[in-house]
């Protein structure tokens, strides 16, 4: 039996993976609140902590409650991030029924985001999820940087370069309509005289 862990949707760390005892960000979609929970991986798919010292959250639980709102059982109103409790174990079951396997993860609407302490941005900023961690949390694991992913990533980076310089020059021009109208006026076509 593994950890239950699950590589990181980000790419900001050489460390692809989440593994026991590793601090980490769980992204919550907009719909249920937003925001996030930094924690250290306790294992087995745990996350926070009760006063009690206790496991608070389980992130399967929430898969299934993000994803399979009908199958899932709680008390009073449903909960937007809810606490472990007497229905955790069936709620768990659900979760790990919709969402362990890589393929059923890229199907949920709401899949898990497991991301470096250190990322910024939102759930919804990620177009990216985690899928399972292939050495189940057992130690972390750096990424492997084929020429492919260096490539990728070259090609992503000078991307977004692109699409900033590209805003920057928007920008100083009053918006695109600027930017034409700008170009436009300079651009003059020869006369017989200029050839």
């Amino acid at each position: 039996m593994g950890s239950f862990s699950w590589n990181k949707a980000d790419e900001l760390t050489a460390i692809e993976n989440v593994a026991y005892g590793t601090s980490f960000k769980f992204l919550i979609p907009k719909e249920f609140g937003g925001g996030f929970i930094k924690d250290k991986y306790q294992d087995y798919g745990y996350l926070g902590t009760k006063e009690d010292g206790e496991p608070k959250h389980d992130m399967y639980e929430l898969l299934a409650f993000w994803n399979s709102p009908k199958l899932v059982n709680y008390d009073g109103d449903f909960p937007m991030l809810k606490e472990i409790d007497d229905h955790t174990h069936k709620n768990r079951s659900v979760g790990i029924g919709i969402g362990c396997y890589d393929n059923e993860i890229l199907n949920l609407k709401f899949p898990l985001k497991l991301v470096s302490a250190s990322f910024k941005g939102t759930y919804e900023d990620l177009k990216t999820c985690s899928l399972g961690d292939p050495d189940q949390g057992f130690y972390s694991r750096k990424r492997k940087y084929s020429k492919k992913n260096v490539r990728y990533q070259q090609t992503k980076n000078l991307l977004m370069f692109l699409k900033m310089k590209m805003m920057k020059m928007m920008k100083m021009s009053n918006g695109l309509k600027g930017l034409i109208a700008v170009s436009y006026t300079h651009l003059t076509l020869p006369t017989n005289r200029e050839v």
